[in-house]
């Protein structure tokens, strides 16, 4: 059995979702296969199965398209959610929205969306970190528009690559702070 291309997810551009649309995390899904020891959470591999992946199945990541406020269009991707991401996996257990304050914007923590403008890949959830201003600012800089014409973002994966919640908003660059809405930066 030949292994497959694998990469970690801080790897992952928008060159490799125009070669394979939907990339999956071999955690969990490739268990048993040769490459399964040498991989992490954070592995991905080009999906082999039929199209849709349902959301559920594990951490599938898809092409989609993003919007800016002025209409312009930029390829990226992100991940298809489970319409159930915000129910706890056993009684007790937290979910992304209950670690944050019950917000709605939790679901960005989930969906992971990554922009590409002029070959460099960004991203708006920076967990517990945050963004830092230098990469927000390359981001401004790469669009050549200041933020109050960027934002809101919006996205879609591409019909037919996932099931699940494959669409959304981006109101800025998000921070984690538990227990309380993600902080938003522009």
């Amino acid at each position: 059995m030949l292994t497959p291309e694998l990469k970690q997810f801080r790897d992952l551009r928008c060159s490799d979702f125009q070669r394979h649309p939907v990339w999956v995390g071999v955690h969990n899904l490739d268990v048993g296969k040769p490459w399964y020891d040498a991989s992490d959470e954070s592995t991905y591999r080009p999906n082999t199965e039929q199209l849709p992946l349902a959301a559920e199945g594990g951490n599938v990541q898809v092409r989609a398209h993003f919007i800016i406020r002025d209409g312009s269009r930029y390829p990226g991707f992100i991940r298809a959610a489970s319409p159930k991401w915000d129910i706890p996996l056993r009684k007790g257990m937290p979910t992304e929205r209950s670690l944050s304050g019950n917000s709605p914007r939790a679901i960005v923590g989930v969906q992971q969306p990554h922009i590409c403008v002029n070959q460099e890949t960004f991203y708006f959830w920076g967990g517990v970190m945050g963004i830092p201003k230098a990469t927000r600012e390359r981001f401004y800089s790469a669009v050549g528009k200041p933020a109050e014409a960027i934002f809101p973002i919006t996205f879609a994966a591409e019909p037919g690559l996932a099931t699940g919640l494959t669409d959304g908003e981006v109101e800025g660059f998000y921070t984690m702070v538990f227990g309380q809405a993600p902080l938003l930066e522009l």
